[in-house]
């Protein structure tokens, strides 16, 4: 005699989309786009100013050295540095792009979790 659909244990019950690991994963991708979206411009200005004074720090050292130069007399055997050579620059890009595939990734394995058709379970069990 087969149980009613209400009575069948919940492990015969096949999962649904819904409750996919990987829906959970591409919301949270999502949502950290959506942050770096938002935290974008703000970080974009602070680097901004972190560079400037990079820059500042590399101009005024080379004028130390120009004037010690100066004021010494004596050839300099360094090879003059160009300001920018090492930049203290950093990009959100990467972590964009992670978060990108990640998110990539998670809808495409629900919508194949999706379109998969659902396992068949006998009612009277094995």
């Amino acid at each position: 005699m087969s149980q009613p659909p209400a009575e069948q244990p919940s492990s015969n019950l096949p999962a649904g989309w819904l409750e996919s690991p990987w829906l959970w994963f591409g919301l949270f991708a999502a949502m950290g786009i959506f942050a770096l979206l938002v935290v974008a411009p703000k970080y974009a200005r602070r680097q901004g100013r972190l560079e400037q004074r990079y820059e500042n720090r590399l101009r005024i050292e080379e004028q130390r050295r120009a004037a010690a130069r100066d004021d010494g007399n004596t050839p300099s055997t360094e090879a003059p540095t160009r300001m920018g050579d090492a930049r203290a620059s950093s990009s959100l890009a990467p972590i964009a792009l992670v978060l990108l595939v990640g998110f990539s990734g998670a809808a495409f394995f629900v919508w194949w979790r999706a379109r998969r058709p659902a396992p068949w379970h006998p009612a009277d069990g094995p």
